[in-house]
């Protein structure tokens, strides 16, 4: 099975010098070199970045436009690989990291999270075009398999990794300790990305309570409470 794959794909832009300014564009789709992969979305999220973006207050078009096609939060399928692309294949259900490493210590070690130079690039934020877009090419280096039944909640795979790095970090702070053993947990506020961290914890048998500032009932205090956490609210 094989899927056309058009030169170019059709985008939701901005112009981060214009705040407010969101148009239809469409980008080139380049062929996969031997370590790329195409991918044809199926689900993107929006967040507080994008807004942000959208209202002139981030965002960094690629060197030679003026346009930065938006998304960072991505799901979709693969539809070709280069050659030297082995363990992946067509409709195989993929996301794809953010960040694009500089050349510092901290990112050719694997942790551009950790940059020190700040010199990277990220889809959809930072010199380079986002996931908002039909198409889109990688390489391998930065792509994220995905088992097919997480697709329902896939796409959630970048917010989860921001909860996911603070309790690693954290885990990590504390293991200086000769005795750690985390039982209980308060997280601050009830966002996507407090929800996030609520289940994270939760899925952990960690005893959580979320402080939130909206009264019960509400959506996030059913999510939460439905996960056997605690939800507090501050109104």
């Amino acid at each position: 099975m094989t899927t056309a794959i058009p030169t170019t794909s059709r985008s939701i832009a901005v112009r981060p010098d214009q705040p407010g300014e969101v148009h239809y564009t469409s980008v080139p789709v380049p062929a996969p070199g031997p370590d790329d992969v195409v991918v044809k979305v199926i689900r993107i999220g929006v967040c507080g970045t994008d807004r942000e973006i959208i209202h002139g207050l981030l965002g960094t078009p690629p060197d030679g436009t003026d346009e930065l096609v938006i998304g960072h939060e991505v799901l979709g399928r693969v539809v070709a690989t280069g050659d030297a692309v082995a363990d992946l294949n067509h409709g195989d259900l993929v996301s794809a990291t953010v960040r694009r490493p500089d050349g510092c210590p901290a990112c050719q070690a694997g942790q551009s999270d950790m940059c020190l130079w700040g010199e990277y690039q990220e889809r959809g934020i930072a010199g380079q075009h986002g996931f908002m877009t039909e198409f889109f090419a990688e390489n391998r280096a930065f792509i994220v398999p995905v088992p097919d039944d997480l697709e329902h909640v896939g796409v959630l795979i970048e917010p989860l990794t921001v909860v996911e790095k603070a309790a690693r970090q954290a885990d990590l702070i504390q293991r200086r300790m000769a005795y750690w053993n985390v039982t209980t947990a308060v997280v601050l506020g009830a966002g996507p990305i407090g929800m996030l961290g609520t289940l994270l914890l939760r899925s952990r048998d960690i005893d959580v309570t979320t402080v939130a500032r909206t009264p019960k009932p509400n959506p996030a205090a059913s999510i939460i409470e439905a996960s056997g956490a605690n939800y507090v609210s501050t109104e």
